[in-house]
């Protein structure tokens, strides 16, 4: 019987739709098998569902790529939850116990439950982050184990409109189920970010075509996490207005040396001068970071609680992007500093090229997280060929056609076909003479 354990994840974005597999190993360890992609352009805005047939579409033949890659059908999807609504809301969850006790994950599952009643009415509640808890009014990181009459947490709810998550789990076909909803940017986050900057303050910029995502962490914690409805595209749509089609603007924008430095003697590219494209790029990107670095603020913290910005995403390979939020936000006496996460997540190994890490560092931790949740379970069941029934003996007939007559002899002519009737009427007749005579 194979016992082969696999992880399938599916990012569904506002460029492209990515899925990937994985093969969980006996001893843990998570290697990627394949991963495929297919365009979402026209029916993703924002990172939300547009258009619900197109996007199953999508799904499927990307799903049809990856299970020819492992030979078997796959059942079930981890799919990461991202797009223009999903943010972090903040609330507090009491618990007075009648007794001293102990803190068993038990009691803080149901104060997690509790903790999502508390949200809004117009927003879904996809997870709940803890941020810290309070035993007897000390704080403790981890109450598991400790006793207590009263506990207190302090609790991030990722929340995001119904009609995202609706449109999601319409996505999916009753042959493959959603096995579990993840939000993308906190798999992210714990995939690609170091103890350190965790515990001393980091900002995650998770940079794609229609949004950017922000997730600050401090004290180990999610401290605030937001989607902002700027991306990549901006930047391509603006050099539009120098009269080019979208397609040709996003080439020169990644065909340009330092799209962010316009140059003093520019070069043309198609038609298009590049000093004129940078210009928009750069005016934009401003805007983009001043966004990402308001949400600081935003979060109740300063630039000095922040100890280092990780970027991700595809409109994080903007070339020069890195030093430009680097000058942006060491103006000050501040040291932050700034990197791109191009490397593969220590928690995998691969059997197959990735095509590109930073653009699909997303579907790499939805695999990760997928791993922590599947238990004993599989994401695929492999096909099973039986083998087919041998021939007997007695099963055999064999069959005797009479020969054919040949079909190439040439049909005898009229004066022929007379003197044959005649030659026939003459025997006859001499037949019956001879009868007669006897």
């Amino acid at each position: 019987m194979d016992t082969t354990q696999y992880i399938v994840a599916i990012e569904i974005g506002s460029s492209k739709t990515v899925g990937a597999v994985a093969e969980k190993r006996s001893n843990g360890q998570l290697v990627v098998v394949g991963i495929e992609s297919e365009p979402t352009l026209n029916f993703v805005r924002y990172g939300c569902i547009q258009n619900v047939e197109s996007t199953k579409a999508s799904i499927n033949r990307i799903l049809l790529k990856l299970s020819n890659r492992i030979d078997g059908d796959i059942s079930s999807v981890y799919v990461g939850v991202s797009g223009r609504s999903i943010h972090s809301m903040p609330t507090e969850v009491q618990h007075s116990l009648n007794t001293e006790q102990a803190i068993t994950k038990s009691l803080l599952d149901n104060i997690k439950s509790d903790a999502t009643r508390n949200s809004l009415n117009n927003y879904d509640t996809i997870d709940v982050i803890p941020r810290s808890y309070t035993i007897d009014k000390i704080e403790i990181r981890n109450p598991v184990g400790s006793f207590g009459t009263d506990i207190k947490a302090r609790l991030n709810l990722i929340v995001a409109k119904p009609s995202l998550l609706m449109n999601l789990k319409r996505a999916f076909n009753q042959q493959t189920q959603i096995k579990g909803l993840i939000t993308t940017a906190v798999a992210v986050a714990d995939a690609v970010l170091t103890a350190d900057e965790r515990s001393l303050g980091c900002m995650l910029v998770d940079m794609g075509a229609e949004t950017t995502t922000v997730s600050i962490y401090r004290n180990d914690a999610l401290v605030y996490l937001v989607t902002i409805p700027l991306g990549g595209r901006n930047l391509t749509r603006d050099i539009t207005a120098l009269g080019i089609r979208e397609e040709n603007a996003e080439k020169i924008k990644r065909n340009l040396a330092n799209p962010l430095k316009p140059a003093a003697d520019p070069v043309t590219i198609d038609n298009i001068r590049s000093s004129d494209a940078s210009n928009y790029i750069l005016a934009r990107t401003g805007e983009i970071i001043a966004n990402i670095t308001a949400q600081v603020s935003n979060a109740g913290m300063s630039l000095n609680d922040i100890h280092s910005i990780v970027l991700v995403g595809g409109g994080a390979m903007l070339k020069g992007l890195d030093q430009e939020i680097s000058d942006s936000v060491n103006i000050s006496s501040n040291s932050i500093s700034v990197r791109i996460a191009s490397s593969i997540p220590s928690q995998l190994t691969t059997a197959t090229t990735i095509p590109n890490i930073v653009e699909n560092i997303g579907v790499m931790a939805l695999l990760i997280a997928g791993s922590k949740q599947i238990g004993y379970d599989t994401c695929v069941v492999k096909r099973v060929y039986a083998p087919a029934p041998p021939v007997q003996e007695a099963d055999l007939q064999i069959v005797t056609e009479r020969p054919k007559e040949p079909t190439n002899q040439k049909k005898p002519s009229l004066i022929q076909r007379i003197r044959d009737r005649v030659v026939r009427a003459l025997d006859e007749s001499d037949n019956e003479n001879d009868n007669y005579s006897s």
